[in-house]
């Protein structure tokens, strides 16, 4: 999910060309739905980018896809966070996937691959 919230989906790029990105149109609505237009978009409460790093987890795992318009996003989150030097921050761009990459995963394909590797990133750091 988006971690910042406040940027126009229409200047948002994935980090790789191809696959299918989310429709502007689409985000638009998602983030309607997700925060009342006179609630503040850069609340922490609702978006990680601007809660304050000491009030996260000691352990993050951030996982996302390289045809996502998120993507980046989540990385400058994890970017952030990593460097607090008593946090354990993993993060993983899983490349020519698209967002939900795992929802929609086949068995034996590479998105299928790729959804067991974050899976079991997330077995590990819930076992931390």
């Amino acid at each position: 999910p988006s971690t910042e919230g406040h940027n126009d989906p229409a200047t948002l790029v994935a980090p790789e060309a191809g696959g299918r990105t989310i429709p502007v149109s689409t985000m638009r609505l998602f983030a309607r739905c997700y925060v009342q237009a006179e609630v503040d978009r850069r609340d922490p409460r609702l978006l990680p980018a601007f809660a304050d790093p000491a009030r996260l987890p000691k352990n993050v795992l951030v996982i996302t896809a390289g045809y996502d318009l998120l993507a980046d996003e989540g990385e400058r989150l994890a970017t952030q966070l990593k460097k607090d030097p008593e946090r354990n921050v993993v993060y993983q761009r899983m490349p020519r996937c698209n967002h939900n990459f795992d929802k929609k995963a086949v068995p034996g394909t590479r998105e299928w691959e790729l959804k067991t590797v974050a899976y079991d990133l997330a077995v590990e750091m819930l076992q931390l």
